[in-house]
């Protein structure tokens, strides 16, 4: 009505929140974000609030970062899952910042977010066990066209491949028939470097003049 004060209008406003960091490859294992460690990518992370409750699900990067947004104040942990063989480095080695964050199950502490705050420091360090590398490492494996099959450690790994000619063209591919890398082999004994790979099923392919052919690895 005209001249009528309404006083029971209200409005809820918040500032959002924000939760992230990193993932990377703890390749001296020390649980210490070390000059040279690469960030992990397609990682999975998980936020989930104090009670439990799945807030969102993200992955990393490529760089190996993961960022949640629009958050409101409260108590959060986030969960980062991995495939074997890789496993979570130490916690807490280095200072908030260049640390290992999750346990060994992936999971980190509860962080208390503040009313529009960031809090980028939830990070988590991962590697290959040394036993684990040591036995991943395939012998010369005979092969039929058009595809070698090999199974990389991608923490620090190398492998010699036996091409049947030089000058021909290599394809290395993952397990969805992707490309990687192609080259030109130089030699019979190419040395492929499988570092910074993820693990998986990758192909090796080498083209002859009269199309694909196979090679061995070693």
């Amino acid at each position: 009505m005209p001249g009528q004060v309404i006083t029971h209008v209200d409005a809820g406003i918040f500032l959002p929140g924000c939760i992230g960091n990193f993932v990377w490859l703890d390749e001296n294992k020390n649980g210490i974000q070390d000059i040279g460690e690469p960030g992990v990518s397609d990682v999975v992370v998980k936020l989930f609030k104090s009670t439990g409750s799945l807030v969102a699900t993200g992955t990393t990067n490529e760089e190996g970062f993961y960022q949640f947004n629009d958050l409101a104040q409260g108590l959060y942990y986030s969960e980062f899952i991995v495939e074997a063989p890789y496993v979570f480095t130490l916690t807490d080695q280095g200072d908030e910042t260049t640390d290992s964050d999750a346990n060994a199950n992936g999971q980190t502490p509860l962080i208390s977010l503040a009313h529009g705050a960031k809090f980028f420091d939830l990070d988590a360090g991962i590697f290959i066990p040394t036993q684990l590398i040591q036995n991943a490492a395939p012998a010369a494996v005979p092969v039929e066209d058009p595809s070698l099959v090999i199974a990389p450690n991608p923490a620090n790994f190398q492998t010699t491949l036996v091409a049947q000619e030089t000058g021909r063209k290599m394809t290395l591919m993952d397990q969805s028939g992707k490309t990687i890398k192609t080259w030109l082999s130089a030699s019979k004994n190419e040395v492929l470097d499988l570092r910074g790979l993820q693990a998986g099923i990758y192909f090796v392919v080498m083209e002859s003049s009269g199309g694909r052919g196979s090679a061995t690895a070693d």
